[in-house]
């Protein structure tokens, strides 16, 4: 991973993660004033609740390299989206028709999540051609192992 740094510098870099106290991208990532990175962070670490957030970035600073990272034993990954709806359901005015028509990005394959949030960034139209490199990045909470998916 410390040549995809290199290949395409600091500027512009992005890290989506999961808000997960336990996944912290500037301890696993080694970042730094050497390694400057934007991070971006929500439930599962998902590109669909990121993509606007990308969009604005890369208005103020073109974006150049951005990295997906998804983790094991993730919340996401126990609570589907059926469950998410329930809930909410027991909360909400809105009416239930609405509720479910929502996605919330539950997660069934760690890898597959990953390549799907990879594919949904570089397919953004917003980037008019210049769709910044996107890594998809696995993150072993056990062992604290980071490995590429492609």
């Amino acid at each position: 991973m410390r040549d995809m740094w290199a290949q395409k510098g600091q500027k512009g870099t992005v890290i989506l993660s999961c808000s997960d106290p336990r996944v912290i991208p500037e301890q696993f990532m080694g970042l730094g004033p050497e390694r400057p990175a934007a991070i971006i962070r929500n439930a599962g670490g998902r590109a669909m609740d990121a993509i606007r957030t990308l969009q604005v970035l890369n208005t103020i600073t073109p974006l150049d390299l951005i990295i997906v990272v998804h983790h094991t034993d993730c919340g996401t990954t126990h609570v589907p989206d059926n469950e998410v709806r329930e809930r909410i359901k027991q909360i909400s005015s809105l009416p239930a028709e609405a509720i479910d028509a929502m996605d919330f990005g539950e997660i069934k394959d760690l890898e597959a999540s990953i390549l799907e949030d990879v594919a949904m960034i570089k397919d953004d139209p917003t980037y008019g051609g210049n769709a910044p490199a996107v890594v998809g990045l696995l993150y072993e909470i056990e062992t604290g192992k980071l490995s590429q998916v492609e």
